[in-house]
């Protein structure tokens, strides 16, 4: 088991968690390695029949880590959000449903790992928003997927204003 990922098996059904609760699941570039690693590693299985991504604690994911964020520059911001990117795309490359399980706060980063799953499903306790946009950065890595779950309207809300739904 890695840091910062504990997994369940369950008859071919794997539950990838995201556990820092104490950061509220927030995406540090440990977390994202690690979980890129855990879906790569479990894809191979052939006895994998759905993968279940799920957050400890009081919500899913605040997204991308901020005290990481704050020491980003040109220099490695492009790395950061590669290995996002690559995080997100090993989840659509898996060969089985792969699901999102949110509850409470899905944010930024961790929106935008949600969108990447085949399946979302969601609490009564469940927001989701893209606020980065309200400090003038843009969603720049899996934001382009939004319009096809929401429409075209809602995604510009969403990525346009940082509201929370």
């Amino acid at each position: 088991m890695l840091e910062y990922i504990k997994t369940a098996s369950n008859h071919g059904v794997v539950e990838v968690i995201l556990n820092r609760p104490e950061k509220h699941n927030a995406l540090s570039e440990l977390l994202i390695t690690n979980l890129t690693k855990v879906i790569r590693d479990i894809s191979s299985s052939d006895k994998l029949r759905c993968v279940i991504v799920s957050g400890a604690g009081k919500g899913f994911s605040s997204g991308a880590d901020i005290d990481e964020l704050r020491n980003l520059n040109y220099k490695n911001a492009e790395i950061f959000i590669r290995h996002l990117h690559g995080a997100c795309q090993a989840v659509r490359d898996c060969p089985v449903p792969v699901i999102a399980k949110v509850h409470g706060p899905c944010i930024g980063a961790g929106l935008e790992l949600a969108v990447s799953c085949d399946l979302r499903c969601a609490s009564y306790t469940s927001t989701f928003s893209m606020p980065e946009v309200q400090v003038g950065i843009p969603s720049v890595i899996e934001a382009a997927l939004l319009p096809r779950l929401v429409g075209w309207g809602k995604a510009s809300e969403i990525l346009f204003t940082g509201k929370t739904f």
